[in-house]
């Protein structure tokens, strides 16, 4: 009787490990092909963003060199420079405006921008 139960119990055993064996080579080819298939989207995608990168030094370069040709070169520096001026004029008009509405610091409002007394916005934080 013992000697029965001893050979159920190693072919039980010697079945669930044949089991395990497939179930993982199983999953180690299924894990293998979702790694193939996110290779060739990630592949794909990349190839997608170089072509778009080509496109768009393509492009840049006939726009420079329509820019050139074109004569506008001189007014192009000249709004590049007026637009740096205005830029940075911004960056601290919001602390002068602050400064000189005598609001407080903490309102509730925040950056939204509320009417003062003389009906001008301000943007204090």
């Amino acid at each position: 009787h013992l000697k029965d139960q001893l050979q159920e119990t190693r072919a039980k055993t010697t079945m669930e490990r044949k089991y395990i064996e497939k179930e993982c080579q199983v999953q180690k080819v299924m894990k293998n092909k979702k790694c193939n298939m996110t290779e060739a989207e990630l592949q794909a995608e990349l190839e997608n963003l170089q072509m778009q990168m080509e496109e768009e030094t393509k492009v840049n370069k006939e726009t420079e060199m329509w820019v050139k040709s074109s004569g506008i070169n001189a007014e192009y520096g000249y709004f590049k420079q007026i637009n740096l001026r205005d830029v940075i004029s911004l960056r601290f008009a919001p602390r002068v405006m602050c400064s000189g509405c005598g609001a407080r610091s903490g309102s509730s409002r925040g950056l939204r921008g509320s009417a003062s007394s003389s009906g001008k916005h301000h943007y204090c934080s």
